[in-house]
């Protein structure tokens, strides 16, 4: 009996341990998920924007929400572009448009919504910043 208490208890302190490492950080990104909206937006405002393609059973999705857009110079560069969140689930229309064929993809575009690049896979934070300092030099 004392060994499954204990086991319990360690299983318990385990998830803990998981559920705070994996927490937000200090960065922030204000997402947009209404693309025609954000494309107004984009060109209103001369801003170069970026789509976030993802879906919520994808590890490799939360794993860019925990460590690459809550980074503090990714989340603080990012004021400087339209951030669009796309849940490929709830809107496949808007996926199929841009092809998407896996996840997470991010899609770069200037302000009048040009494709500048497309990026399929996990970026950690140094390479996601490269790639938003392209678009920002684009526009």
């Amino acid at each position: 009996m004392k060994k499954i208490v204990l086991l319990i208890g360690l299983f318990l302190i385990m998830g803990c341990d998981q559920a705070v490492g994996q927490g937000p950080k200090e960065g922030s990104i204000d997402w947009i998920t209404d693309l025609s909206a954000a494309k107004e937006m984009a060109k209103s405002e001369g801003k170069p924007m970026f789509i976030d393609f993802h879906a919520d059973w994808c590890s490799w999705c939360r794993r860019m929400d925990v460590d690459t857009y809550t980074d503090l110079k990714v989340a603080e560069l990012a004021k400087q572009l339209i951030c669009v969140k796309i849940d490929t689930d709830e809107q496949p229309d808007v996926a199929e448009n841009y092809r998407i064929r896996g996840l997470p993809t991010t899609v770069f575009l200037t302000s009048e919504a040009k494709k500048i690049d497309i990026i399929a896979g996990y970026l950690p934070p140094e390479e996601f910043l490269k790639q938003m300092e392209i678009a920002l030099k684009t526009r």
